[in-house]
């Protein structure tokens, strides 16, 4: 988006998709991040079952769609036992509300907090004000093309 300091947006930088196991081969977590070893760190620090991880395995992604779209993939297809957004039959907890509804509405947070992130860094130092409004109108249009590649959301259930 920006050629500020020839920064690329983070939508557009490589991920990780990571899936961590326990002795037993069993899938304990999947997860995604631009920083595999700040973010194992952060589970260590936060996570009790990090003491069971035995094996971690790492699969590299191009963008933050593609690891987005497989990661929703592999936890309802694989069924993680920590993983809490995305498992197959189980409501966001305390919202009551379906699988679908919550996938969207996690996809669009995330992509609108990246978003977020790479605006505010690719508008510090920029005075001009022609290119601050380019950097917001290819933000806007980032996320408006992601919305619409997610189709119609389903109505809560009541």
């Amino acid at each position: 988006m920006s050629e500020l300091a020839g920064a690329i947006p983070l939508a557009d930088r490589a991920h990780v998709l990571y899936r961590m196991y326990d002795a037993a081969g069993a899938l304990l977590y999947i997860g995604i991040t631009l920083n595999i070893a700040n973010r194992l760190s952060a589970h260590q620090g936060e996570k009790p079952w990090w003491s069971d991880v035995a094996n971690i395995k790492l699969e590299h992604f191009a963008d933050r769609m593609a690891v987005l779209t497989a990661e929703r993939t592999a936890i309802m297809e694989e069924a993680p036992a920590y993983n809490i957004h995305w498992r197959r039959g189980a409501p966001m907890a305390g919202h009551g509300i379906t699988d679908n509804v919550d996938e969207a509405r996690f996809q669009v947070l995330s992509m609108i907090s990246f978003t977020q992130e790479d605006v505010l860094g690719s508008l510090q130092g920029c005075r001009d004000a022609e290119h601050r409004a380019q950097i917001v109108k290819e933000a806007v249009e980032r996320l408006r093309g992601f919305i619409e590649a997610l189709g119609p959301v389903p109505e809560a259930e009541s």
